[in-house]
């Protein structure tokens, strides 16, 4: 029962365990704790708000088949994988390498805690180093150590750890982390017996969230799921879900060359890069054969009236801003300047 783990949780024994853990849990968050700035699409509010939104893609079952086979290949977790590719993202999202996630966990190691009914979940704070002169792999199996670590030291309570580490206190945001990854089989059917009692499931409300941002990996018969759930105060619908398109591109990109740096990785397709190439090639079409201001004394004769420059509600047509560069042109000429000579303009 909960009063029996309770008390084994105050016992001597627990307590010499958790100090050992607390050692390790402080030395692993020593130094300055980053502070993981996402870009939001609202400012941020002055207080913490719990508002919040579930966005979820489905991967075709293509994705899903490479990512099982490279968690099989390099011998990792779905949630391992998936951790790293989390960071990566992130450290892509802001710029920042220093990244702490917080990752739950059940807190039941021990047989005698499997049945016991109550709330024993943990956090983890996960802190890794994004070196983006490495290449996935590498991280991969950073972050492998950190989650068994991690899991090894997982009884000591998040709640004193943040009060032995003291972290300089923010209304606006989380202690420590503020954004969380969590992977689990979804239900598979299974019915729950108890005695006398029927159980049913029943969907969480989702117009709440406890972080910026949450991100879930759902498998359910060999099908993966993502799911962002975010602060619907800081972000909008349309930017959780280019995340999340961003995410996929991400994985693929990493499944396509696993050993190709960090740096190089990138958040869009090949297929949507190279539409943006086409959309942006706007390479102007002009006389090679002119100069620049030959060029623009034929925009004068063709347009003199036309609206050239605004500058601070200042507006010039090509004939008043022809007339001005003329006027320059002569006290040039006046000051002896000849041809090839460079000048130095101070514009105020």
């Amino acid at each position: 029962q909960f009063k029996d783990y309770a008390e084994w949780e105050q016992s001597d024994e627990n307590r010499k365990k958790l100090k050992k853990q607390e050692k390790y849990w402080l030395k692993k968050l020593s130094g300055e704790l980053p502070i993981l700035d996402l870009p939001t699409d609202n400012p941020r509010p002055p207080v913490l708000t719990y508002n919040g939104r579930d966005e979820v893609l489905k991967l075709n079952p293509n994705v899903t088949r490479r990512i099982n086979e490279y968690c099989r290949k390099t011998d990792s977790t779905l949630f391992a994988f998936m951790l790293a590719a989390f960071n990566v993202f992130l450290c892509k999202l802001t710029n920042q390498t220093d990244i702490i996630i917080g990752v739950p966990t059940a807190n039941r190691d021990y047989p005698e805690l499997e049945n016991v009914i109550g709330v024993l979940v943990n956090n983890l704070a996960i802190r890794n180093k994004v070196e983006t002169d490495k290449n996935f792999e590498i991280l991969l199996s950073q972050i492998k150590r950190g989650i068994i670590e991690g899991m090894e030291n997982n009884d000591y309570s998040i709640d004193h750890l943040i009060e032995k580490l003291n972290p300089e206190r923010d209304t606006s945001r989380s202690p420590l982390f503020s954004v969380v990854c969590q992977a689990y089989d979804q239900y598979r059917g299974k019915k729950l017996k108890f005695k006398d009692i029927i159980v049913e499931r029943q969907r969480i409300n989702a117009d709440a969230t406890t972080a910026d941002l949450r991100f879930f990996v759902l498998t359910k018969n060999n099908q993966i799921t993502l799911n962002f759930n975010y602060n619907t105060d800081l972000f909008n619908p349309e930017t959780i879900k280019c995340w999340m398109n961003n995410m996929v591109a991400l994985a693929e990109n990493i499944l396509n060359n696993p050993q190709k740096k960090i740096s190089q990785l990138e958040l869009i397709s090949e297929k949507e890069k190279k539409e943006l190439i086409a959309l942006n090639n706007s390479k102007p079409n002009y006389p090679q054969n002119k100069t620049i201001h030959k060029l623009f004394e034929e925009q004068v004769q063709k347009t003199p009236n036309n609206i050239a420059t605004v500058f601070e509600g200042e507006k010039l047509t090509y004939k008043e801003l022809n007339q001005k560069a003329n006027q320059l042109a002569h006290y040039l000429i006046k000051q002896k300047i000849k041809k090839e000579e460079i000048v130095s303009i101070i514009l105020d």
